[in-house]
């Protein structure tokens, strides 16, 4: 993936980080429920991008049990050394990075949030000093 989708992602963690700050020191009521409902959109981006990459991944995975679960007793020898060729190319895992930075999978998504939640927490902490 390029790096426009490593740029999404910091953008997404910093737009949580924002929005928890906005929500925990905005007096405003009405404020505080717009940040609120914006809140699961940048979440919701990384997510549809982590979950794509992590289905990818496995789906990468089942070609070679599906290439070994075929019919290829008793065909052709140039068949079969093919089909040695499909199991040991996808035995190797597909992996989706953002930007040769970040794979693409759930862990990627926790951490992530994790790591949104951790620089919402050095701002708020920054302020009460």
């Amino acid at each position: 993936m390029s790096p426009v989708s490593l740029t999404q992602f910091l953008c997404s963690v910093v737009a949580v980080c924002v929005t928890l700050y906005q929500i925990t020191f905005n007096p405003q009521d009405s404020a505080v429920i717009k940040c609120a409902l914006y809140l699961p959109i940048p979440a919701l981006q990384i997510f549809i991008y982590c979950w794509c990459g992590h289905d990818t991944m496995e789906a990468g995975l089942s070609v070679s049990l599906a290439a070994y679960g075929s019919a290829w007793v008793g065909v052709d020898r140039r068949v079969t050394s093919t089909l040695r060729v499909v199991m040991c190319r996808a035995q190797t895992a597909l992996q989706l990075t953002a930007g040769k930075v970040y794979p693409v999978n759930r862990d990627t998504f926790l951490s992530l949030i994790n790591a949104s939640y951790t620089y919402y927490t050095l701002l708020r902490q920054m302020r009460n000093l």
